[in-house]
């Protein structure tokens, strides 16, 4: 009846030519293209560090061999840094490719400092469209599918080149389609931080079909990536809740440094998130009440991986506080003043902006190994060392310092200079791949035996130097480089 009424308007209005207008306003309402359901679609590799416990790293084989298989310039884009417009190459932290599969053919989606977001063929490197924001892309995509099997792209930015952080409209973080279009906009608001960028990665919750974002103003939200509102003529998606990650004492302790640059952990109802405040966060995910508070004092830019045992694995840079950064592991099902396992501290070094500690993410072995004995833990830190550790067996006799409290060391495992590092290793069956300031990739062979030992057994070498974090699938390794290019690197048939 409704269809009907219009068709009769349009006529009084338009006479025998207004047929093409009833086309045109039937087709305004059927169903978005972008919300189409594409059931021809599977995400291999949807978020960054691959699962909800930002544990899964990829699927091997690794490849015996490092040769360029194809690589794509990325090309490079303007960005503002301490009020200065400097150009940035390629594609850095945190950087790593997602992987999905349409038709049968896998595709990759990655993000670039020129401001584009991507989708490449995984095979050959055939661009098949670009997405432009309005600033460099630090954040790694993520790829979600609700129950009906609509697919969509979510993406982080910085602020925006030329954007000042009291501006009205800074959207840096968006959603688009599998064809590249956009869907809708979430613009992060003022609050005291110094930042309104997105370098994080969200979380999709299965059951409830809700995201969990944290972004650069210290706010955590909670989305309905399914459902948006237009405001001045810009969709924005269904906000659920926000829930501040600092306090005004964490706000004039850090001079408004109070980021979340890190991605949301899932395990069980509890959502574990850790912040540049200084805290590392329990969410319940059905109350979305703060139920778990570990305070650092440092800032942390590491997303917080989970054990299969329950435990988190902290990232900590030295920042703010007078020890050492360095790797942290907690129990949270202990009380925040009981939770510490242990603290394996790395040296001081002044790097760029940095003076120690740890900036990328902890890997830990847990997709790809059963035996508790064989529990390791990576991570690249500041000080120009790649560490692995045991994570159940300590040092004995041997203690570190965290807020003035003695806490365990892990044993050592492996240690070898590569330069300093802020990308973060990935475990890969009996293999660890890592990348530095050195300009390279690094493969290292895991032999265990009486002993766990670790040997250099491939490398690559780039142009620039190296802070994204590889994906590796399939006999291939996917790696972004500050030269300007995504490199796919793997054996030659």
């Amino acid at each position: 009846m409704k269809k009907v009424l219009i068709i009769l308007l349009v006529l009084l209005l338009r006479g025998p030519d207004g047929f093409k207008d009833i086309k045109d306003i039937i087709r305004k309402e059927k169903k978005p293209a972008e919300t189409a359901i594409q059931d021809n679609v599977i995400i291999k590799y949807g978020t960054f560090l691959g699962n909800e416990k930002r544990s899964f790293y990829g699927k091997g084989p690794v490849p015996a061999n490092l040769n360029v298989l194809w690589k794509v310039n990325l090309g490079s884009g303007e960005t503002e840094l301490d009020g200065k417009i400097q150009k940035w190459a390629g594609w850095g932290w945190t950087g790593q490719p997602i992987l999905i599969e349409e038709n049968k053919k896998d595709y990759l989606i990655a993000g670039s400092y020129s401001h584009k977001l991507r989708k490449i063929e995984a095979d050959t490197g055939k661009i098949i469209w670009e997405y432009s924001f309005d600033d460099v892309i630090k954040a790694t995509p993520a790829a979600l599918k609700d129950r009906n099997g609509r697919v969509i792209i979510l993406c982080g930015s910085r602020k925006g080149v030329h954007r000042a952080l009291g501006d009205r409209d800074i959207y840096s973080f968006r959603a688009v389609s599998l064809e590249g279009k956009e869907i809708w906009r979430l613009c992060p608001e003022k609050t005291g931080s110094t930042s309104r960028d997105v370098d994080g990665t969200c979380i999709y919750d299965t059951g409830t079909e809700r995201i969990y974002l944290g972004a650069e103003n210290g706010i955590f939200y909670v989305l309905n990536p399914w459902k948006s509102k237009e405001k001045r003529g810009i969709k924005n998606p269904r906000l659920i809740a926000r829930i501040p990650l600092y306090n005004e004492e964490d706000l004039r302790k850090h001079h408004g440094d109070i980021y979340i640059e890190s991605s949301p952990s899932l395990s069980g109802d509890i959502i574990y998130i850790s912040s540049g405040s200084g805290h590392i966060y329990g969410i319940n995910r059905k109350t979305l009440k703060i139920v778990w508070d570990f305070y650092t004092g440092t800032d942390i830019n590491g997303t917080v991986p989970i054990s299969n045992d329950g435990c988190l694995f902290v990232a900590l840079e030295k920042q703010y506080i007078r020890g050492k950064g360095g790797a942290l592991k907690l129990n949270p099902a202990k009380r925040p003043e009981e939770a510490v396992e242990w603290f394996f501290p790395t040296g001081d070094r002044t790097y760029a902006k940095w003076s120690g500690g740890i900036i990328g993410s902890i890997a830990i072995n847990d997709e790809y190994n059963t035996y508790p004995e064989r529990s390791l833990a990576a991570f690249n830190a500041i000080d120009g060392y790649l560490y692995v550790v045991s994570r159940n067996k300590l040092e004995k006799n041997k203690y570190s310092e965290l807020n003035r409290k003695r806490c365990s060391v892990p044993r050592l495992i492996f240690k070898k200079y590569i330069g300093g590092s802020i990308s973060t290793p990935v475990f890969i069956d009996n293999y660890l791949i890592t990348c530095g300031y050195d300009c390279r990739l690094h493969v290292f062979k895991i032999s265990f035996g009486r002993a766990i030992k670790l040997k250099e057994v491939a490398t690559f070498q780039a142009q620039g130097m190296i802070e994204s974090t590889p994906l590796v699938w399939n006999n291939r390794i996917y790696i972004s480089s500050r030269d300007g290019y995504l490199y796919c690197l793997g054996s030659k048939k």
